[in-house]
Order: C-alpha cells, then structure tokens, then sequence
C-alpha cells in the first residue's frame, strides 16, 4: 500500500520544478526567481508531485497580480500538500490494521503503567515505543516514550490491560515491531546504563575532592 502511495504522489524532479519556475519568471519577471531564490522554494515543494506543482502555478498565474514568492507559492499548496499527508496517514493507519497486533499498546499508541507506590492511582501512559500508531495518531510527544528506566517506578500493561508479566518487562532493547513496521521510537537510558553514568560522577566527584584536598 505505501508503494501504490508513492507512485500515485510521486515528487516532482528538479527539472519539472524548473519548468513551472520558468512559467512563473515569462508571467510575473524573471528577475523575481534567481538562482538562490529557486534553491529556497524547491527546498519547500520538492514533495509535491508535477501534476499537483502545475496546478499551483496555474492558480497563481490565474489569480495573482504581482510576482508569487515563497510565502504565496506555500499558501497556493497548502490543499495539497494536505491531501498529500492525509493519503500518507490513511495508508499508515491500513498498515498498522493490517499488521501484527502490538501487544503493548493495540495500535493505540500508549503504554498504561501503574504507579508501584500506588496501585490503587490510576493509571499512567507512556508513548509506545514498539509500533508507530503513537505517530500516526498524532499523539504527543510530550508524552515520554517507554524506557527500560521507568520499571523501577511503573508496572506496566498489556493493551489488553493486564500487568505485565515480571519475566516480561517492555525494553526497547527488543524488537516487537508488527510486521512491516520498523520505526523504534528512541527509548530513554537502561538502569544499567544509569548506573554506569552515575558511577562515573561519583569516581569525577572523589578525583576533585582528593585533588583539593592534595593542593591544601
């Protein structure tokens, strides 16, 4: 599916951009599209495909009085650059219903923990880090991913809402991704690696002391 996505919206080459620019420069100046100029818009349309780029051009060329820059050119896109991300999600979204179900979340996008000081709380939620359906449902990344780190903390669920079996704790270290799905959101520091850092202080810490206490 994401195939048939990629060639139905297919981007534009830089030499059909350069066609459309050079439409642009015979209607309104060419002096309005240097080099340096061209560089900068294909920067922010290079994603649209020739057909949707040719449209943009007519529209502006049929509309606008005055030479279209960066900010106009953007504006005259926005419908399809948004046709161009909703297809993108739509076909996400097929891939991930069409996958193997993620144990952590369901394709929801969160991991629930519960807080181990506070069974009785409710829950907390983490951003799955074993699928992309947390990106694809546009949920927020101010939400922490699961990290190994928060075990100490959370006991995490199931999408099915059971605890997690304690042999079975998520670590982004495995890789449970459905089938097709290889994005990892990137996961926080393992204990290990926590204690590793914080050895490490302690050791910088004791070296500084000793070394004032030798310069007295």
């Amino acid at each position: 599916m994401i195939q048939e996505l990629v060639s139905a919206y297919a981007p534009m080459t830089y030499a059909e951009y350069l066609d459309q620019i050079e439409r642009l420069g015979k209607c309104f100046g060419e002096r309005y599209y240097p080099a340096e100029r061209q560089a900068g818009i294909w920067d922010a349309v290079k994603h649209l495909s020739y057909s949707d780029f040719k449209r943009v051009v007519r529209d502006l060329i049929v509309r606008r009085k005055d030479a279209p820059l960066l900010d106009a050119i953007l504006e005259a896109a926005r419908p399809y650059a948004d046709k161009i991300h909703a297809g993108a999600i739509n076909a996400l979204e097929a891939e991930l219903l069409n996958g193997a179900q993620c144990r952590w979340c369901g394709f929801a996008g969160l991991i629930l923990s519960q807080l181990r000081a506070s069974p009785t709380a409710a829950d907390c939620a983490f951003r799955c880090a074993y699928c992309r359906a947390a990106s694809v449902r546009g949920i927020s990344r101010n939400i922490p991913a699961w990290a190994s780190a928060y075990i100490f903390t959370y006991w995490p669920k199931y999408a099915d809402g059971r605890l997690c079996d304690p042999d079975d704790f998520p670590s982004p270290r495995e890789i449970l991704t459905p089938v097709g799905l290889s994005e990892i959101i990137p996961a926080g520091p393992t204990p290990e690696e926590i204690a590793s850092v914080e050895i490490t202080k302690s050791l910088e810490q004791n070296s500084v002391t000793v070394q004032e206490e030798l310069d007295l």
